[in-house]
């Protein structure tokens, strides 16, 4: 099976969203059993999304960090 690889958003809160509640937006319970964070002080995908997307700001070379 070949992946296919969307293009870079360069959103780490809209991709956290997307995975969570989907194209609709809406919450659904059933869509995410669990996440989990590593080397990131929180297990929230919000905060977490709002730190690495600080953390790719402080670099002048990264555009587009976000990959799904």
């Amino acid at each position: 099976m070949l992946a296919k690889v969307a293009p870079p958003t360069g959103s780490f809160q809209a991709l956290a969203r997307y995975l969570s509640h989907g194209k609709g937006g809406n919450a659904n319970p059933k869509r995410v059993a669990w996440t989990e964070a590593h080397n990131l002080p929180t297990d929230d995908p919000e905060l977490a999304a709002k730190m690495m997307a600080a953390t790719a700001a402080l670099s002048p070379r990264t555009r587009r960090a976000v990959y799904h």
